[in-house]
Formats: C-alpha cells, structure tokens, sequence
C-alpha cells in the first residue's frame, strides 16, 4: 500500500551532524493551542497514537549513502516529485512524498512521522531534482520551522558530505510547490 512511499536512511557522523548544526529544532515550538494539542498528541507516553506508518518506518527503511540516495534522486528529473527529510543526531531519513497517490497518503511523510515522532532535530525540510538535473534543498516543515539562515547550513553540510555535487537552496517561502497542507486541500 505505502510502495509509492520509498525511506532511505543514511548514517552521518555525530561530530559532523553537531558542527554543521549545533543547536536542535524543536517540533511545535510556538505557543498556541493548536501547537499545545499537537504536543500532546504527539509526544504522550501512550503508544495510542501510533499508526501503522509509523512500523512502516520502522521496518522499511533502506540504509544506504548519500551518494546512492543522490542517484535514486536524479533518476526522477522533475520538481513535482520531492522527499522530505530530517537530519537527526546521527542520521538523515528521506521519504519520498507520493506522486501518484492520492492526497491523503501526503500526511504521511510528514516531519514528524518519519522523525519516529522526535521532539528535537538538526534540521527538515524537502529535497528535489529538477528537469536539468539540479538538486535543490528547501526548508519547508511546519513541524520544526527551520529558519532560512539554516538552508546555507544543509548545503554546507551536504556539501561536505559529497563535494562534487552541487546543491542549491531555497527558502519555502519562495518556493516553486504551496506548503503541504495547501497541496492537500
């Protein structure tokens, strides 16, 4: 059901992952109500609110390298097809968002899905191959809202990662695709 819906994990050092990005996002981090439910749904102690995407996650995730990651990417030359990803402590997860499946699937690749429902990460966002095989790397998550000062930190660390590949970033602000919740409406 989810084979539209591929996880890629690939291991990064924690002293890299640390230098590039030394202070953590927090998911839901403003003050509101809404962020308060969310909070409350997403981080109880109960495993209740567990869904089976998330064992899909858990138990589907292909380990590999950036690199291999980077030719699964560049296969699929076309700005509508992206992953969301999440730089966590010692890991990046991609997941790419579903291109041919119906939008309710799209809920699914969210930040805080694939990052196991974490509190803190490095950074998230999305991350797309366009028709003149150009990578480019955005900031686009409502969960942990990563500032655009951070977009030339992922480059600089998916730079460092593989340096003769050539990233470019883009704030979500700017951004060629709505933020997800207008893709789904």
């Amino acid at each position: 059901m989810y084979d539209e819906c591929l996880i890629y994990k690939i291991f990064v050092p924690n002293e890299i992952v640390q230098y590039y990005f030394p202070n953590y996002l927090i998911a839901y981090k403003e003050n509101n109500l809404l962020n308060y439910q969310r909070r409350i749904y997403f981080f109880s102690s109960s495993n209740s609110t567990r869904i089976p995407f998330d064992d899909y996650i858990d138990q589907n995730s292909n380990w590999i390298s950036l690199k291999s990651f980077l030719q699964i990417l560049l296969r699929e030359p076309n700005s509508q097809i992206r992953y969301s990803f999440v730089l966590l402590d010692n890991y990046l997860i991609f997941i790419r968002v579903p291109y041919l499946l119906p939008k309710s699937f799209h809920p699914l690749c969210k930040h805080i899905t694939i990052s196991s429902r974490s509190q803190y990460v490095r950074f998230a966002g999305e991350i797309w191959c366009d028709e003149f095989k150009q990578i480019y790397v955005n900031n686009n998550s409502g969960t942990y809202r990563p500032s655009d000062v951070l977009i030339q930190s992922i480059i600089e660390f998916f730079s460092y990662l593989l340096p003769k590949k050539q990233f470019y970033g883009i704030s979500y602000r700017i951004n060629a695709l709505p933020p997800m919740r207008e893709r789904i409406l």
